[in-house]
């Protein structure tokens, strides 16, 4: 359940900080000539920052194994988070491993490509510096207009570009292209990250299975709901509380795939539903598309489903969500209707409800407990209505200051944090 997402995580985290480059390390301390051991600190930097590079790559394929163990939302903030460690280490090897000519312009060329794209990432590819610094928020939506999506996605691959300078980099220093274990290593790793890439781009469009538009209209003022329809031997590919990636291969603005939550049980209802807020310059393409355009999509990711699933009869599943972040909580609550549910939604005090004939439906069932209310719920409230002990298990999902306002709040009542799970599109 929440308590093996954890130790998966970490186990995540564990594996690529420090299993995954210790092969490279050992080499390099059994080979390097004494000559040269007073920069082994420098040399050992950027190993680590080109390891942890290549297991960016990696975890950009998406890897449908590693999504059902630790969820595509964690993937995210380990790869964001992994790309600034890359990037300091390769900064510090710089200047504890200076050098000249073409290993200089090579090795330079790569650490500037990765400190603009990832300043870059920021602001246009995550949410994480925006969602809590207001100027950034202001800057990306500002340059939005200018810097599209798709602009956005061609740009971050110039990672895969950067990563090959600096084999070629190392390639260019006579005394380590000369140790063979290391060498090896090195080549190994890289054919290995580089061909799963290949295989991924090669693979992504034939998965994207196919629908069209049955449906599309706004249900608030920025609200857009999608229906697609789409043979049934697709739709059991998704499960509620996944998410899915959407493109629209004959628009040229939305060719590239963007995530989505799925807003129903599309096994049962015989198509796919999804509540869709319109603020970046994709989701504003949205409202140009027309019922009947082609769509394709890919496999429903997320481990919602799997831990709700996993749940005993007798525990208690708290949703407490906020906005447009309630989507997956409605396919949930459709699905798992022998499960024990309180649903908290709120929302801002000049927006409308979602779904109010289904909260309707979903208030009258023996099982379900909803609390509606414009405007954050407080504390106080909190307190009063959320059941508070051990044996439940609590989703959040909502903006990020939510999220951790929630998280605290749980936590300050004695809530452990392996009972608490949010997803975050953070990177």
């Amino acid at each position: 359940m929440i308590h093996n997402h954890r130790f998966r995580v970490n186990s995540l985290w564990l594996f690529i900080l420090f299993m995954l480059p210790l092969p490279l390390l050992f080499a390099i301390y059994q080979e390097l000539p004494s000559l040269y051991q007073g920069e082994k600190i420098g040399i050992n930097a950027g190993l680590i920052a080109y390891t942890w590079m290549l297991a960016i790559i990696y975890l950009a394929t998406k890897p449908k194994w590693l999504d059902k163990k630790v969820g595509l939302p964690d993937m995210y903030l380990v790869h964001g988070m992994l790309s600034i460690f890359a990037l300091l280490l390769a900064w510090l090897h710089k200047y504890l491993s200076p050098s000249a000519g073409w290993i200089k312009t090579s090795g330079d060329f790569s650490l500037y490509v990765f400190t603009g794209l990832i300043v870059y990432s920021l602001f246009f590819l995550g949410g994480w510096f925006t969602s809590r610094v207001k100027p950034a928020a202001w800057i990306k939506n500002s340059l939005e207009k200018i810097f599209k999506h798709e602009f956005s996605v061609w740009l971050h691959r110039l990672n895969i570009v950067a990563t090959l300078v600096v084999y070629i980099h190392v390639w260019l220093i006579d005394y380590l292209r000369t140790l063979p274990l290391f060498f090896f290593l090195l080549t190994l790793y890289t054919i290995l990250t580089f061909a799963s890439y290949a295989w991924y781009l090669l693979i992504t469009n034939r998965s994207l299975m196919p629908g069209v538009i049955k449906e599309i209209s706004f249900v608030s003022p920025t609200i857009l709901e999608i229906v697609i329809k789409a043979p049934r031997t697709s739709l059991k590919k998704i499960h509620a509380g996944d998410f899915i990636f959407l493109s629209f291969p004959q628009i040229q603005a939305l060719k590239e795939p963007h995530p989505f939550s799925v807003a129903n049980d599309p096994r049962q209802s015989g198509s796919i539903q999804l509540l869709i807020e319109t603020v970046g310059d994709f989701t504003n393409q949205l409202a140009f598309v027309t019922p009947n355009t082609p769509v394709t999509f890919s496999k429903g990711y997320g481990v919602l489903h799997e831990m709700i699933q996993k749940t005993t009869p007798s525990q208690e599943i708290i949703l407490l969500g906020g906005g447009i972040g309630v989507v997956p909580f409605f396919s949930i609550l459709s699905e798992f209707k022998e499960k024990t549910m309180y649903f908290f939604y709120s929302i801002k005090k000049e927006k409308e409800f979602l779904e109010t004939e289904q909260l309707e439906t979903w208030s009258q069932e023996q099982n379900r407990t909803l609390f509606l209310q414009k405007g954050r719920f407080t504390k106080a409230q909190l307190q009063e209505h959320v059941p508070l002990h051990e044996e439940a298990i609590y989703l959040i999902a909502g903006p990020m200051a939510m999220n951790l306002a929630y998280e605290a709040f749980l936590i300050d009542h004695g809530i452990a944090k392996e009972q608490i799970y949010y997803e975050s599109f953070s990177w």
